[in-house]
């Protein structure tokens, strides 16, 4: 569990995170960006990662997340509409989830507004 976090919203954001991966998997557009071999690793990140934006403290986080990424731009010409498709994926593994509307809408605009980072700009 995510420190500060009840285990009620964790295990959530543990569903939350399979089923996005699940829609990431699916989506011929972005699927080739999460053939990682270590997709657990990726999952405990992501649930990590929205914990942080949950409980405001992810402080730091437009560096990290522009340095994670900085190869998928350079070297596998990840774009805006590959962020496209993954904010859609997002928007139903959300919509489809037991997370507040407010929970949600703060997830899906964090994520947006990480969009320059993540495409290294």
């Amino acid at each position: 569990m995510t420190a500060g976090m009840s285990v009620k919203v964790t295990d959530k954001l543990d569903k939350v995170v399979s089923r996005f991966y699940d829609l990431l998997v699916a989506n011929p557009l972005i699927s080739e960006f999460f053939k990682d071999p270590d997709v657990n690793a990726l999952k405990r990140k992501q649930v990590w990662f929205f914990s942080s934006l949950l409980m405001e403290t992810n402080q730091g986080t437009h560096d990290y997340m522009r340095q994670a990424h900085k190869g998928l731009v350079m070297k596998r010409k990840l774009t805006d509409e590959h962020f496209d498709a993954l904010l859609e994926c997002l928007v139903q593994a959300l919509d489809e989830s037991e997370l507040t509307p407010d929970e949600a809408k703060t997830i899906v605009q964090s994520a947006e507004h990480l969009r320059d980072a993540v495409l290294y700009r």
